[in-house]
């Protein structure tokens, strides 16, 4: 209830501000306008298609990472060999924020669909390779 609450008072303010003609309205336009415009390019601009694009691009990339992370853990668990060079590229890897690999990643892939995928790769699967193998050391190895 307080985020809705939050949002209608923040809808208040922003039309109590376009209301006063501070802002030219091409700078502040109303939220009439704006609800006009989100519904045309929802209907007539194809927004729920590259939405939905979107989403399947971020999908395709968690699963991708999820699957890698599960195989390479797995493996990491049961071969202390595979264990030691794995946990040293998680921890390399782990570390470098995605933003910093998007002109590496264009260069390797191109400006596409592909770069998208790769960065959320890179986000999911050395976190959920850490979290993995933290969790079975977790585990006695009796159990």
């Amino acid at each position: 209830m307080a985020q809705v609450i939050f949002i209608v008072a923040v809808l208040t303010l922003w039309q109590i501000l376009y209301s006063s003609g501070v802002w030219p309205e091409i700078l502040f336009p109303s939220v009439k306008s704006i609800g006009k415009a989100f519904i045309k390019a929802f209907v007539e601009d194809g927004l729920g298609s590259m939405v939905l694009h979107s989403l399947g691009l971020i999908v395709k990339g968690l699963v991708i990472g999820i699957l890698a992370a599960l195989v390479f853990s797995s493996l990491s668990v049961i071969s202390e060999t595979f264990y030691a060079i794995y946990n040293m590229i998680v921890s390399m890897f782990d570390i470098i924020p995605g933003i910093a690999l998007i002109p590496v990643a264009i260069l390797w892939l191109g400006i596409g669909d592909n770069v998208i995928i790769f960065m959320v790769i890179h986000s999911v699967v050395w976190l959920l390779s850490r979290s993995i193998i933290d969790g079975f050391n977790a585990v006695p190895k009796l159990l």
